[in-house]
């Protein structure tokens, strides 16, 4: 490749012939293009003549989507690796496409124990829940619209009671004290005053 450039710079001829294709216009013959400085000369002031080359968009480039305040960009879809072979299931929309994050729920942990001795009523009281378990309007509380025991995070109560809680409620669910399936309405609340 040097003796190509040396053969080139020593030609004056051939230097305007490389400057005019680089600039697409013709360069005038001048004595003082011979060397290599002349030819670097040429080449910088063609440089400095035409526009700064375009970005080229990569044939791999997935569309942006604006995200968050700053807006960044973000891709829609995940981009193909050059040099890599395309599996068949990487061509599916679920494989290609970039969702929203799904955001991961915090763990459902009950309070700390001195807020759970403070809020459990069964604790502060020395009352052991499974001598509730024919309570059902105590029971109720503990359990949802569809007959599941509330965990730790809802009911507040300590590690202790909840575990005796759930065994109550599990032992009047059998005796028929309170529905499996459901959550025991009014109606179901045996008074003995009402015949």
């Amino acid at each position: 490749m040097l003796a190509s450039i040396r053969n080139a710079v020593r030609n004056p001829y051939s230097i305007r012939l490389v400057a005019g294709f680089a600039s697409k216009k013709p360069v005038p013959a001048t004595k003082d293009l011979d060397g290599f400085g002349a030819l670097a000369q040429v080449l910088s002031d063609v440089g400095t003549q035409q526009p700064a080359p375009r970005k080229k968009k990569s044939s791999f480039a997935a569309p942006m989507r604006e995200k968050g305040p700053r807006h960044e960009k973000q891709q829609l879809w995940k981009p193909f690796m050059p040099n890599r072979p395309i599996r068949p299931h990487e061509l599916t929309y679920k494989s290609r496409f970039i969702g929203p994050r799904s955001r991961t729920r915090r763990a459902a942990v009950g309070p700390a124990p001195p807020v759970a001795r403070y809020q459990d009523v069964f604790h502060q009281f020395g009352i052991d829940p499974i001598t509730q378990a024919q309570n059902p309007t105590i029971l109720n509380e503990y359990i949802s619209d569809m007959g599941k025991i509330y965990g730790r995070n809802i009911t507040g109560l300590t590690s202790k009671s909840q575990r005796r809680m759930g065994k109550a409620i599990r032992r009047a669910k059998m005796m028929g004290i309170i529905p499996i399936l459901s959550k025991p309405t009014n109606n179901l609340v045996w008074n003995p005053r009402r015949r």
